[in-house]
Formats: C-alpha cells, sequence, structure tokens
C-alpha cells in the first residue's frame, strides 16, 4: 500500500543501496516550503550493504530530494576497505534519480536533486 498526503500524487520507489555503516544514512524529500513529506533513516538495525526499498506516493511538483552521511564521507564504502553504496528514484517506470558512485565528500549534506512531475513525466534538475 502508498503512503499518500491529500491531492494527487505520483507513485515512487526510492532505492537505498547501503555501505557498511548503514546507521550513517539518512535522506529526506522536501517540498519547495522546506516541509519534509518524507525521510528514512538512520539504519541502525539492517545487516551491512542492505538494500533499502520505500514506497511512497509523490505529489507532483518540485521537490528536492537529499542524502546525508553522518561520518562526512557520504556512501563511499571502498574508502573503508569495502563497497560503495548507492540510491535512486523511480516514477513512472523512469529512473528519476541515480547515483552510483558518490565523489562529493561533505560533512553532512551530500546531493540536493529536484524532481518535477508533469502530465507523470519526470525531470530531473542537478
Amino acid at each position: 500500500m502508498l503512503a499518500q498526503g491529500p491531492g494527487p500524487c505520483v507513485p515512487t520507489l526510492i532505492n537505498i543501496n547501503l555501505d557498511q555503516y548503514p546507521s550513517e544514512t539518512t535522506w529526506d524529500i522536501q517540498d519547495t516550503l522546506g516541509n519534509v513529506i518524507i525521510s528514512g533513516g538512520p539504519y541502525t538495525n539492517v545487516p551491512n550493504y542492505q538494500p533499502q526499498f520505500i514506497v511512497n506516493c509523490l505529489p507532483p511538483g518540485e521537490l528536492s530530494f537529499t542524502i546525508y552521511d553522518l561520518y562526512g564521507d557520504g556512501l563511499e564504502g571502498s574508502v573503508w576497505g569495502g563497497q560503495d553504496g548507492s540510491y535512486y528514484l523511480m516514477q513512472c517506470g523512469d529512473t528519476v534519480v541515480l547515483v552510483t558512485i558518490l565523489l562529493l565528500v561533505m560533512i553532512v549534506r551530500m546531493y540536493s536533486f529536484l524532481l518535477f512531475a508533469h502530465h507523470h513525466h519526470q525531470y530531473l534538475v542537478v
């Protein structure tokens, strides 16, 4: 069953492929006013590398997806001898956000993406 707010929405699959430090990973999706629509993590009680699949129904319009890493090294587990994590969002059978290797390292905030939904077509602006 899809979680859904009032009004029309677009079914969305959020897939977070964790690295070997899942408790460091959190994420959220916000509207243009900064209201958090959905969030996830930290993943403290899951095995290392376990994929997380979240299905939700997001409202059409401009949204920001942001993934955070508590330690500040992103999902780059290979830096520490493990495997890198990744994440993607899918709507209407199309991948609208895809990152398999995180190259940018920041203290907390990693990447922010804008999602647009218009007549069931999504566009990605980075």
